[in-house]
């Protein structure tokens, strides 16, 4: 009699435990089914459009140079921000100039105009003149509206150049412009 309790004792014991692991699993189930909704959402200040300034063929040379640019620089904007009067920023960087090897230049950028889509519309902006080393980012533009929603700013050709060092290699040269627009917050 002794045994036959102590076997039962054992049994409950072992349906006690075997059934602990599967309230738990049914548990974590649950937890797996909880709705989760993820949204990601594009900033509402953005680069629209950036066109780099184009370059053309240049002869060789055994002194440093200064090449100017055939075509604008031209980035385009749109800012859907609620408060409009905080500031936004352009920078610009020449990350990369290379033919195979990658060669040490100055980007020269004079000062842009800027304009909206609003016509007459007055436009806090402070055009900024660059002169960069490769792989250095600097600041081109600063600026903020209380209606425009869409900005142009354009450096023309005459006011790119590139500082070239002497005896480059004959080739096809790439150079690679990282345009970064910086939402900058008001600071009160």
């Amino acid at each position: 009699m002794k045994k036959r309790i102590e076997f039962i004792f054992v049994g409950l014991l072992l349906c006690l435990l075997l059934s602990v692991p599967a309230s738990a699993q049914e548990v974590s189930g649950e937890e797996d089914q909880t709705p989760m909704n993820v949204t990601i959402v594009e900033s509402p200040i953005k680069l629209e459009k950036v066109t780099a300034p184009t370059f053309g063929t240049y002869q060789k040379s055994a002194h440093e140079q200064e090449i100017q640019a055939t075509g604008d620089l031209l980035i385009a904007v749109r800012d859907q921000r609620e408060n409009k009067k905080s500031p936004w920023q352009l920078t610009y960087q020449l990350s990369t100039f290379a033919n195979g090897q990658e060669y040490q230049v100055k980007v020269l950028l004079g000062q842009g105009r800027l304009s909206t889509d609003q016509s007459g519309e007055v436009v806090q902006a402070t055009p900024q003149k660059i002169a960069a080393d490769l792989n250095e980012t600097a600041t081109i533009l600063e600026a903020y509206s209380s209606q425009s929603t869409k900005y142009y700013y354009q450096i023309e050709k005459q006011k790119i150049h590139l500082e070239l060092p002497a005896n480059l290699p004959i080739g096809e040269f790439v150079g690679q412009q990282i345009v970064t627009l910086l939402n900058t917050p008001e600071i009160d």
